[in-house]
């Protein structure tokens, strides 16, 4: 394989303290996105780690920010989560007892896992919930499209934790094979559907200006808002392209 620009260890998790558009206070930690090896537009390879998105992002790895962003600021990026990648997938027992004792030891309010990547399997699910167990006041949340995972935890557990949000992120109909019961929805409103059209609307995104166009920031802050973070009740939440 070619040579990585980046090396990466499996020794430390990564923490986030907000960014520009979740705001400051509402903590989050990010894996590799996408379903291989990332690279620049030249084809330069950025690392030799895939990402932890195989099998759900085929159809929407052309539109994610998660990508885009991370290939822009690989400098700052990928070392953070190429190493919390790297942990999760060899160590995890090792990961989360890092995440339990950052959580011990800090003052969180809200913690959003994968700004950035995917929820890798079913154990690591299971390890979410069971953290979101052990500390109650903290509101946990995240957004995903491992459907399988959800509805197979749901036959075996019931609900997950009252305070693990879990938003199933809906695009072109990918939910319609799946029972997920208990979960929130995030839509894609591209300006097409108008049923989507008259759903709440995540307020960090204005509505596009023109049809098909994008919005842009309001300003809103994610640790602000809490639409998405504060409760699981099987509703749904729409987002403009952007």
């Amino acid at each position: 394989m070619e040579k990585a620009v980046y090396k990466i260890n499996n020794k430390n998790v990564h923490i986030s303290n907000g960014n520009h558009k979740l705001g400051k206070g509402l903590y989050n930690i990010n894996l590799l996105p996408g379903d291989q090896p990332l690279k620049k537009k030249d084809g330069t390879l950025l690392t030799n780690i895939k990402g932890t998105c195989d099998g759900v992002c085929g159809d929407c790895k052309q539109y994610c920010y998660a990508m885009r962003d991370t290939t822009r600021y690989h400098n700052t990026c990928i070392p953070a989560q190429g190493e919390n990648t790297r942990l999760c997938r060899e160590k995890p027992e090792e990961y989360f007892k890092q995440l339990e004792e950052f959580l011990a030891h800090h003052k969180v309010k809200v913690f959003r896992f994968h700004s950035s990547g995917e929820i890798p399997n079913f154990d690591y699910f299971l390890r979410m919930n069971k953290l979101a167990v052990k500390f109650p006041n903290v509101h946990f949340y995240c957004y995903t499209k491992r459907f399988q995972i959800l509805e197979l935890y749901h036959q075996i557990y019931g609900d997950v934790a009252k305070n693990l949000v879990v938003n199933c992120s809906e695009w072109n109909g990918n939910i319609k094979l799946y029972n997920l019961e208990g979960y929130n929805f995030f839509v894609w409103d591209d300006g097409n559907d108008p049923e989507i059209a008259k759903l709440p609307h995540c307020r960090a995104v204005s509505a596009p200006k023109m049809p098909g166009g994008k919005g842009h920031s309001t300003g809103v802050k994610c640790i602000d808002c809490g639409l998405c973070w504060r409760k699981n009740d099987g509703h749904r939440i729409a987002v403009y392209n952007h």
